[in-house]
């Protein structure tokens, strides 16, 4: 019996557009959006705070440096909720099944992303039970086993307890080398039939088991 799902955020419970993301900081700092996609990807910030060699602050300060602007976390916050939105059917999903066991959430992210959770997706960030792990703060990043060993770990659980969802194939192998389930996500209802042959039949979807 699976006794903790992990589920991926970006293109899983959230639709995330890094184009548009680019394009909000852009006009709101006054800058182009090819400059502040230099300034955030091509600095190394992003992969920085990612692994947890920087922390918010530091992250922010490294975009300024190379845009020559002041970056509040105003701004990024508003970037990335705007690039952000949710799956409402997913997130219910989520919701049903967090009613019947754990539920976790983790992400490839630094921890300003944690930490602004619930302004940047706040449907998301209101599950209720359901924590957010950080690979910014974890200093471990999908697809490494230990970090999904780690999230594991936080629930006194073995991998072999865990099912991990997540569109990319990469990381669902590196869950599957941790000794994790895994599902690669494609849509809703694959989801579904896993959970339901897992033992999770979500209640909004009993009909469809029968």
């Amino acid at each position: 019996m699976v006794r903790l799902v992990i589920f991926d955020v970006d293109n899983v419970l959230v639709r995330y557009d890094r184009p548009r993301r680019m394009a909000e900081m852009a006009e709101r700092l006054g800058r182009t959006a090819d400059e502040v996609t230099a300034a955030v990807f091509g600095s190394g910030a992003e992969d920085a705070a990612d692994a947890g060699e920087i922390g918010a602050d530091d992250y922010l300060r490294t975009i300024a440096d190379h845009l020559g602007v002041h970056v509040p976390r105003d701004v990024w916050v508003a970037a990335r909720a705007a690039a952000t939105v949710a799956e409402p059917a997913m997130v219910a999903l989520a919701a049903d099944v967090a009613a019947h066991t754990q539920v976790a959430l983790l992400t490839n992210n630094g921890s300003l992303l944690r930490q602004e959770f619930a302004r940047i997706a706040p449907t998301v960030a209101a599950l209720p039970g359901v924590q957010l792990f950080a690979s910014g703060d974890l200093g471990l990043a999908k697809p490494d086993p230990e970090v999904y060993r780690t999230v594991v770990a936080r629930y006194g659980l073995t991998p072999a307890d865990a099912l991990f969802v997540d569109d990319s194939a990469d990381y669902v192998a590196g869950a599957r080398r941790a000794g994790l389930r895994a599902h690669l996500f494609t849509g809703r209802d694959a989801l579904v039939a896993v959970l339901v042959a897992e033992g999770l039949t979500p209640t909004g979807d009993r009909s469809s088991t029968t």
